[in-house]
């Protein structure tokens, strides 16, 4: 067995998540304000696994619905005015320059929310299958409702699998010079 593999219903050592998509999405809406626009009403602070960058994200909505602009400075401003301990003064400068680092390109901003909204779903898929196990083995109430608590659960994890969609970027259409080459299977075109 290699080191990825578990035995089927092993839990994971840790709840999927992605910090570095986590800070390139945040980066790369404190880069760009095209991205803020495009992705601050779409992004949710629970699609985050470090509460810290969830926080950071509702900043940055509260300042985008205002009309303020978000930046380092705007961000850090806010952090200050709220009294953020874990962001005051040096640290919250060193956290959003620690985001802008992260960022390889605004480019892609697209595609990082989409990695961070996929881990929230996959982690939601989690819970919803701790808690069917666990309405399965209460014993408690019938099978109608056992069967009510778990269309529930599915309920609460399509609607994180279509948040997930929602921040796909859209597919780009294949070029003159790719079309034939998908059509045969190929599709890189550098060959």
């Amino acid at each position: 067995m290699t080191g990825q593999q578990r035995p089927w219903g092993a839990e994971p050592a840790e709840p999927p998540q992605d910090i570095p998509a986590e800070q390139a999405v945040l980066g790369a809406i404190l880069l760009g304000a095209e991205v803020a626009s495009r992705l601050l009403p779409r992004l949710r602070a629970e699609q985050f696994y470090r509460p810290a960058h969830g926080e950071l994200l509702g900043v940055m909505q509260h300042l985008n619905d205002r009309g303020d602009p978000v930046d380092p400075l705007t961000v850090h401003a806010e952090l200050r005015r709220r009294g953020r301990i874990q962001f005051c003064e040096r640290k919250a400068a060193v956290v959003l320059h620690d985001l802008l680092a992260a960022t390889p390109t605004v480019a892609n901003a697209g595609y990082y929310a989409c990695i961070v909204a996929e881990m929230a779903a996959r982690r939601r898929a989690i819970e919803a299958g701790v808690r069917l196990v666990q309405l399965a083995g209460a014993g408690h109430g019938d099978l109608d409702e056992l069967m009510s608590g778990a269309v529930h659960e599915l309920a609460c994890l399509r609607a994180a699998v279509d948040r997930h969609h929602a921040l796909a970027p859209p597919v780009r259409e294949a070029s003159p010079v790719e079309r034939p080459l998908r059509a045969v299977g190929h599709s890189d075109t550098s060959r």
